[in-house]
């Protein structure tokens, strides 16, 4: 269950950080991911990830960042099965899974303290001045959930060949 925090940053917006989350999030789950804000402060992320995490979650993005990244909960959540929140308004400590896969996107993101090696970075540049003025032949919001069992059948291939060759990668 513990799984790194995935992040996508790009230089400037409309480079596609949120498409890719939300490929992802097509291709494991069949629907977009849902996307929460980042609080103004840490007790505000607290919050929002408790909700999260109460809700059953399978998949969380947190877009747009613009303070860097790090919080204790969002640490306990990238590597323990179990975590204990406190439910707002309420006295005392529930006890709840932690198995939600965790994206993060940004422009210039920013991941720090513990969080930063609990996190994987994926960088987006597009290498044009206006990335928003660029046009495509396909809609991936569209593509993706068309052809998700083929992307499916395709990565448990992948899987199943890495396994099959002993795992030779760390």
């Amino acid at each position: 269950y513990a799984a790194p925090l995935h992040g996508f940053t790009a230089p400037l917006m409309a480079n596609g950080k949120t498409l890719c989350a939300n490929v992802v999030s097509y291709v494991t789950t069949g629907h977009e991911a849902p996307a929460m804000a980042q609080g103004a402060n840490d007790e505000e992320d607290e919050k929002r990830l408790t909700g999260a995490l109460l809700r059953g979650d399978t998949i969380l993005l947190i877009d747009n960042i613009k303070r860097p990244l790090n919080n204790d909960l969002l640490c306990q959540m990238l590597v323990q099965g179990m975590v204990q929140v406190r439910i707002l308004g309420s006295t005392g400590q529930v006890h709840t899974p932690a198995t939600a896969m965790v994206m993060a996107t940004g422009n210039n993101l920013q991941i720090a303290g513990d969080t930063s090696s609990r996190a994987i970075m994926c960088t987006i540049d597009a290498r044009v001045e206006h990335p928003e003025e660029r046009s495509f032949d396909t809609d991936l919001k569209k593509w993706v959930p068309e052809h998700r069992a083929e992307l499916i059948t395709a990565a448990l291939t992948i899987m199943r060949g890495y396994v099959l060759a002993d795992r030779p990668w760390p």
